[in-house]
């Protein structure tokens, strides 16, 4: 909560950061791209990704304090002035998977849910649970941050198309729609591009036509792709050995499986997760 002039500076840093007004009205920018700067009210959500930096204030080109500063009430804020109250949450990724969620969202979007609107409930929800201490608080918050992600996403790509990656909007295609989700759901199965047809009830040389047309990419090369993206996150668990990688993937044995890897990445499995060890990340 903030009363007056005041202004919040945060350096690049996560790949997604997201805010909340719940109440009063504040403005957002880039640090690169001011003249890109958006008012929020009551209710709006606005999304940074990639680690931008950016900030936030009472109003463009305010000075503003870095977070370390503001959140200890260091800031030189005085006690005045309209009330604003946000949230500010932070994701990291670690896996190759969980960036696929973001990696075509804008470098800042703003979703202004209505009433009523499932975003709408969960932010308010969210306010309410952290407006005092209460048991299971902590477990309550994230479970409405996870929730609240995935309706922002989902939200964010439904009305922004041209950003959505080619992936979300094939999966509501019914054309493709049920292959996607089992390749999703079973990646290690012995897909094919006849049985990936047989689930869209279309023949194979229309189903792999259509595939490529929407997601620019053969049905075998997009499940190669997801193989691959889950056998590198799985690498990232050095518990984790190459025959059980390759097992949770598809492939008949470490062999097989370092071969394949090899052919996608340059080098082999072990090679890559030496390299990312060392510097955390392969080169």
């Amino acid at each position: 909560m903030r009363h007056g002039p005041w202004g919040l500076r945060l350096d690049v840093g996560a790949p997604l950061v997201v805010h909340v007004v719940i109440e009063g009205r504040t403005t957002i920018w880039l640090d690169d791209d001011p003249a890109g700067a958006v008012e929020l009210g009551p209710g709006d959500v606005a999304v940074v990704s990639g680690g931008r930096g950016h900030r936030m204030a009472h109003r463009l080109g305010a000075r503003c304090q870095p977070i370390e500063r503001f959140v200890t009430g260091d800031a030189g804020v005085p006690a005045d002035g309209p009330r604003v109250d946000f949230l500010c949450g932070a994701y990291r990724f670690e896996g190759d998977t969980q960036h696929l969620l973001v990696d075509g969202l804008p470098p800042l979007g703003v979703v202004r849910p209505g009433p009523g609107d499932r975003l709408r409930l969960a932010t308010d929800l969210l306010a309410w649970e952290l407006a005092e201490p209460t048991a299971g608080q902590q477990t309550a918050v994230d479970r409405l941050l996870d929730l609240m992600l995935v309706l922002l996403i989902r939200e964010a790509y439904g009305r922004d198309g041209e950003h959505a990656p080619a992936w979300y909007a094939a999966a509501d295609d019914p054309r493709v729609r049920e292959p996607m989700r089992a390749m999703h759901e079973r990646p290690a199965a012995p897909w094919s591009v006849p049985k990936l047809a047989g689930l869209a009830g279309l023949s194979r040389a229309r189903f792999a036509r259509v595939f490529t047309e929407l997601l620019g990419q053969t049905p075998m090369g997009y499940l190669t792709d997801l193989r691959m993206s889950l056998a590198r996150d799985r690498l990232r668990d050095p518990a984790a050995t190459l025959a059980q990688v390759a097992h949770e993937v598809g492939y008949a044995d470490a062999y097989a499986f370092a071969a394949a890897f090899k052919r996608e990445h340059g080098v082999a499995p072990g090679r890559w997760r030496q390299q990312l060890a060392a510097t955390g990340a392969p080169t």
